[in-house]
C-alpha cells in the first residue's frame, strides 16, 4: 500500500524526539512502523516506561559498584589530601610522605564498590516501585552507609598513619 502524506489531520507521536508527522487520517500503515520504532526504542506511549527500568538487580548492583569504585580510586590522592589537612596534629605531606595519597586507595576503592553496589540497587528497586527520586535516594545513601562509615574511618586513619596497612587497621578495630 502506498502511502500520501496530506495535511488532513496531525497525531502526536508517540516520543517528543520523533517528529510531527502528517498522514491521511485512514492510513494506519505509517502509524504502526512509528509505533514499532518506538517500542524497539524502548519507549511506551507516553514516554513512561524505558529501557532502563528493565534493568535487573544484578546489573544494579554491577554498574553502582563500577562506578563508586572507579570514581573512589580517581578522586582518593585529592580526598587524602583533604584528611590530611584537616588532622589536628600539624603533620604535613612532607611528613607523612607522598605515599600517603595512595596508602589504602585499592582497599577503598573495593569497599566503594560495595557502597555504590548497594545504594544504586536500593535506588534503582524503590525507583521501579514507584517511591519518590528523593525519598529512593535517601533510602539508597543510608543503606550504603553500612559499608561506606567503616570505610570512612579505615580510609582516614591509613592516610593520617595511624595504621600502617589495612590488614593492622581491620585487626585493631576488630578488636
Amino acid at each position: 500500500a502506498s502511502t500520501t502524506l496530506t495535511a488532513t489531520s496531525t497525531r502526536r507521536p508517540a516520543h517528543p524526539f520523533l517528529p510531527l508527522t502528517r498522514y491521511r487520517d485512514d492510513d494506519t500503515t505509517a502509524a504502526s512502523s512509528q509505533s514499532r520504532i518506538v517500542k524497539r526504542m524502548g519507549y511506551t506511549r507516553g514516554g513512561a516506561t524505558t529501557s532502563a527500568d528493565t534493568i535487573t538487580i544484578p546489573q544494579r548492583l554491577l554498574a553502582g559498584g563500577a562506578a563508586r569504585a572507579v570514581a573512589q580510586m580517581t578522586l582518593y590522592p585529592i580526598d587524602a589530601l583533604r584528611t590530611l589537612a584537616q588532622t589536628r596534629d600539624g603533620r604535613t605531606l612532607a611528613d607523612v610522605g607522598a605515599t600517603a595519597l595512595i596508602r589504602g586507595a585499592s582497599t577503598t576503592s573495593a569497599f566503594a564498590l560495595f557502597m555504590g553496589s548497594i545504594q544504586f540497587a536500593v535506588f534503582g528497586v524503590c525507583r521501579a516501585r514507584g517511591i519518590p527520586t528523593i525519598v529512593s535516594s535517601a533510602l539508597g545513601a543510608a543503606a550504603s552507609c553500612v559499608v561506606s562509615v567503616p570505610q570512612e574511618v579505615i580510609k582516614q586513619r591509613l592516610v593520617t598513619g595511624v595504621y600502617a596497612s589495612f590488614r593492622e587497621a581491620v585487626q585493631t578495630i576488630w578488636k
